[in-house]
């Protein structure tokens, strides 16, 4: 969000001074303009719900990993329990815990490439970003 933010003011900065300095007629600075904010703008705010995704997913686990730890407790100090009912629910909590380590590896798998993707886009975008801001003919860096 706030590289949009920062994008928006330097290139409608560019923008307004090309128009008043260089009197130009064209509307294609305004289209570069609007694109580059709107690029900025949907990649950085994909990448920032993605990663709040992956942040609810990971509370997700560890509740249901934490709720079969606490069960696993529970079978083992209550003396109270006959044998073969405690056989039956420890066997329930084996079965959760490799449907719970089934669905971890899944989404391991997946949001690993999906992290290496993102990382590489966004470096791609940061350099993008740079590069419009420093190398190209800029009217708003006055160097003396």
């Amino acid at each position: 969000m706030a590289r949009a933010i920062i994008m928006a003011t330097i290139y409608t900065n560019d923008f307004i001074s090309c128009y008043t300095e260089m009197l130009v007629t064209s509307s294609l600075p305004l289209a570069w303009c609007i694109m580059m904010v709107m690029f900025s703008y949907i990649s950085s705010g994909v990448i920032y719900v993605s990663y709040a995704i992956f942040d609810l997913l990971g509370a997700y686990f560890r509740l249901r990993y934490e709720r079969l730890i606490d069960g696993a407790e529970m079978i083992a100090c209550d003396s109270n329990i006959p044998k073969d009912d405690r056989n039956v629910l420890m066997d329930w909590i084996l079965t959760e815990h490799n449907v719970v380590c089934v669905s971890l590896h899944r989404y391991n798998w997946f949001w690993s490439k999906y992290v290496a993707i993102s990382y590489s886009m966004l470096t791609f975008i940061t350099m993008l970003s740079l590069y419009q801001v420093f190398p190209t003919v800029s009217t708003f860096i006055i160097m003396r």
